[in-house]
C-alpha cells in the first residue's frame, strides 16, 4: 500500500501523517470504551489499546528520523490500524458495533489527508478484515458476535467502498487541480525567468509561445507590430515556425483578458492560423499601448470548453510576456537613442568609430579591403543663416535618405556631427567607392529639398590602397574630401595617397 510518493513527499507526509496519528489515538480510545460499554471491564483490551498507541507513537517517532523510509512506515501503519480496528469491530458487535463509524471516519481521513488511491485500498483492506471478523464472530472465536443475516454484514462491509469511492472521486478531483495549479505555477515561474534573461524581442515571442504551447494548446500565435508588419512565431507540433506579414492592426482594448473567440473571423488570424477553432485571444499590452497578440487554438471539437484555470494561465502568461516586451522595447530604444543621431537616425560618431575599427581589423586578418567616403554639404552655414534652421534640418535629412537609400544593406551610414557624413564600405575597392560616391552626389542632385538650391561634396579613401589603418584611412578620405572643395566644390575626389609607399603622405 503506498501512501505517498512524488517529489517533497517526506514534506507532504509531516503535518497530514500527525494528524492521523491523532485520529489513530482517538480511535483507541473509542474501542476501549465501546468494549466496556458492551461487555464490561476490559483490562485485557485497554492493555492492547494502550501498547498499541505507545507501539504506533513510536513508528511515528521513527518514521521522522528514517525521512528515506517514511512512506513505507506509513503503509505499515495504516495496515496495522485497518487490522485492529476491524478486530475491535468485530469484539464489539461487528456491523452494529459503533467503532463502524470511527472505521469509516478513518477511511475519510486517509483518503483525504494521504491520497484516494491509500483511501480505496484501505477500504478494500477493512472490508476483507470485518468478513473475516464476522466469520470468526460467527464461529465464536470472538465474543460478542452479531446475530444479523450473512447479507447485512456483506452490505456493511460494502459500505466502507462505497464511502471510500464517493470520497476517492472528490479527493482527485482536488489533486488534479492542485497538480495542474503547481504546474502552472512552475510553469509561469520558469517562463519569467526565461524573459528575465533576454531583452530580443523575437526571442521573448518565442519563448512566449512555447509557454502557451504547453498549457495544452495544439497551436500558438505570438506576434508582436513591427512598423506595418507583424513579427513573431507560430509553435506546433513541437517546433516554431517565423512570421513576417503585412497586415493591419487587431482590434484589440489593451485593458481585455482573455477571450475566447470560437472560429476567428478577423483577417490576419485567419491567415496565420487557416481553419483554426476555439481560440483563444490575449493582447500583449503595457502601458496602455497594445505591443501585440497570443492567439492559441485549443480544437477539441467546436463545443468544446476551454477550462477557466487554462483561460487564466494563458493570461498570466500574457502579463508577463506584455511586461517583458515592454522593457525589451524600452531598452532597444535606450540602445538606439545611444548609438543613432536624433535628427537623422544614422549612426552617430560612436558607433561609426566602433565599426570602422572592426572592419579594419577584419582587412587586417586576410579579410576584403575597406573604403570610406566621407560627405559634406556645400555652404551649409549660408543655408541655416539665409533660411533658418528648419531648413537646414530638413537638407540633413535629404542627405540622410539620399545616403541610405543608395547604399548597399553591409554599407554603415553615420552623421560625424553638424552637415558632415560618412560611409563605410566593406568589401569594397577605392575604385568602386567612386563610383557610389558620384552616383549619391548625382542622386542628390535630383532631389533637391524645397527652397535652397544645395549641392554635396566627398572625398573617398580605401585600406589598404590608401592606408593602412582606422586613423589614417580617416585622413585619407578628409584630405580627398578637402580636395573636393579646394575645386569648387559639388565632386567626388578619389584619395591620392599610397600607404606602402609614403604612408604619411597628403593628397
Amino acid at each position: 500500500m503506498t501512501a505517498l510518493a512524488g517529489p517533497h513527499a517526506y514534506t507532504r507526509l509531516s503535518d497530514r501523517v500527525a494528524v492521523l496519528h491523532g485520529l489513530r489515538v482517538i480511535g483507541a480510545a473509542a474501542a476501549v470504551a465501546t468494549a466496556a460499554s458492551r461487555h464490561g471491564p476490559v483490562a485485557a483490551f485497554a492493555a492492547i489499546a494502550l501498547g498499541y498507541v505507545a507501539a504506533t507513537t513510536s513508528i511515528e517517532l521513527l518514521r521522522r528520523l528514517l525521512r528515506a523510509r517514511a512512506a513505507v512506515l506509513v503503509s505499515t501503519m495504516l495496515l496495522i490500524d485497518g487490522a485492529l480496528l476491524s478486530a475491535a469491530v468485530a469484539y464489539t458487535g461487528g456491523y452494529e458495533s459503533p467503532l463502524v463509524l470511527v472505521a469509516i471516519t478513518h477511511v475519510l481521513a486517509v483518503t483525504l489527508l494521504a491520497s484516494y488511491r491509500t483511501g480505496l485500498k484501505l477500504a478494500l483492506w477493512y472490508a476483507l478484515l470485518l468478513f473475516v471478523g464476522y466469520a470468526a464472530a460467527r464461529a465464536g472465536m470472538i465474543a460478542g458476535a452479531p446475530r444479523g443475516r450473512d447479507w447485512e454484514s456483506a452490505l456493511s462491509a460494502m459500505g466502507f467502498l462505497v464511502v471510500a469511492s464517493v470520497a476517492a472521486v472528490c479527493s482527485s478531483l482536488n489533486e488534479r487541480a492542485l497538480r495542474e495549479g503547481r504546474a502552472n505555477l512552475h510553469s509561469l515561474v520558469e517562463l519569467a525567468e526565461e524573459l528575465e534573461r533576454t531583452r530580443d524581442g523575437d526571442e521573448l515571442t518565442r519563448q512566449l509561445a512555447r509557454h502557451v504551447a504547453e498549457v495544452g494548446f495544439v497551436r500558438v500565435m505570438v506576434a508582436r507590430r513591427h512598423d506595418d508588419r507583424w513579427v513573431g512565431w507560430i509553435w506546433q507540433s513541437g517546433h516554431t515556425d517565423r512570421i513576417d506579414i503585412e497586415g493591419p492592426d487587431l482590434a484589440l482594448a489593451p485593458d481585455r483578458d482573455a477571450q475566447l473567440i470560437g472560429t476567428p473571423t478577423d483577417p490576419v488570424i485567419t491567415a496565420l492560423l487557416p481553419d483554426a477553432q476555439n481560440v483563444v485571444v490575449v493582447p500583449l499590452a503595457a502601458g496602455g499601448d497594445t505591443l501585440g497578440v497570443v492567439v492559441a487554438e485549443w480544437r477539441r471539437g467546436r463545443r468544446a470548453r476551454v477550462p477557466m484555470a487554462t483561460l487564466d494561465a494563458v493570461g498570466q502568461a500574457a502579463a508577463h510576456g506584455s511586461l517583458a516586451l515592454h522593457n525589451a522595447l524600452l531598452v532597444a530604444r535606450l540602445a538606439e537613442q545611444a548609438t543613432h543621431d536624433h535628427l537623422t537616425g544614422l549612426a552617430n560618431r560612436k558607433l561609426f568609430d566602433e565599426i570602422l575599427e572592426r572592419e579594419v581589423k577584419r582587412w587586417e586578418r586576410g579579410g576584403a579591403p575597406v573604403s570610406l567616403m566621407t560627405v559634406d554639404v556645400d555652404n551649409f552655414k549660408s543655408v541655416n543663416d539665409t533660411f533658418g534652421h528648419a531648413t537646414g534640418d530638413e537638407v540633413l535629412r535629404t542627405v540622410a535618405s539620399v545616403l541610405a537609400a543608395r547604399c548597399r544593406q553591409v554599407d554603415v551610414v553615420a552623421r560625424l556631427g553638424g552637415d558632415e557624413f560618412a560611409v563605410i564600405l566593406p568589401d569594397c575597392s577605392g575604385a568602386d567607392a567612386l563610383g557610389a560616391a558620384e552616383r549619391l552626389r548625382t542622386d542628390f542632385r535630383a532631389k533637391q529639398p524645397s527652397g535652397p538650391v544645395v549641392r554635396i561634396s566627398a572625398g573617398v579613401a580605401c585600406v589598404p590602397e590608401n592606408a593602412p589603418n582606422r586613423i589614417e584611412l580617416l585622413a585619407a578620405a578628409d584630405d580627398a574630401l578637402y580636395e573636393a572643395k579646394q575645386r569648387g566644390r559639388d565632386c567626388v575626389v578619389q584619395s591620392r595617397r599610397d600607404a606602402l609607399a609614403d604612408p604619411a603622405g597628403v593628397a
